[in-house]
């Protein structure tokens, strides 16, 4: 299932779902990519209950960030936005009388790799 996209709302329970959908239908699925670290919570306890083993049989990261993934068992693999940045940057494009601020910026995302993707870092 190389590829495959199945849209989830945001919520931890429908996630769960999706991931039980997704295992059940590949049980080879080597990875889960969330959206949040919301959605991986349910595609942690999918596979936990269907015997998979995070960080070794099931690599899952989301791309989100939160404070929770670190406390999770194995820690979750995150790719981090900067969300105050990227506020304080909208802010300050809004704000600016000259219309200079509204350039397109970048705003680099910061991988922090667990054990919940495989890796040992």
């Amino acid at each position: 299932m190389v590829g495959t996209h199945l849209p989830v709302p945001e919520l931890r329970d429908d996630a769960y779902r999706a991931a039980w959908t997704l295992l059940a239908t590949d049980p080879q699925l080597t990875a889960i990519c969330a959206t949040t670290d919301e959605h991986a919570l349910g595609a942690l306890r999918a596979a936990t209950e269907a015997g998979r083993r995070i960080g070794d049989d099931l690599a899952l990261f989301s791309i989100d960030g939160t404070e929770t993934g670190p406390h999770l068992n194995p820690a979750l693999t995150a790719v981090t936005t900067p969300f105050d940045t990227l506020g304080a940057s909208a802010v300050n494009a809004a704000l600016d009388p000259s219309g200079v601020a509204a350039v397109v910026r970048q705003h680099p995302l910061t991988l922090t790799v667990r054990h919940g993707c495989g890796c040992r870092p």
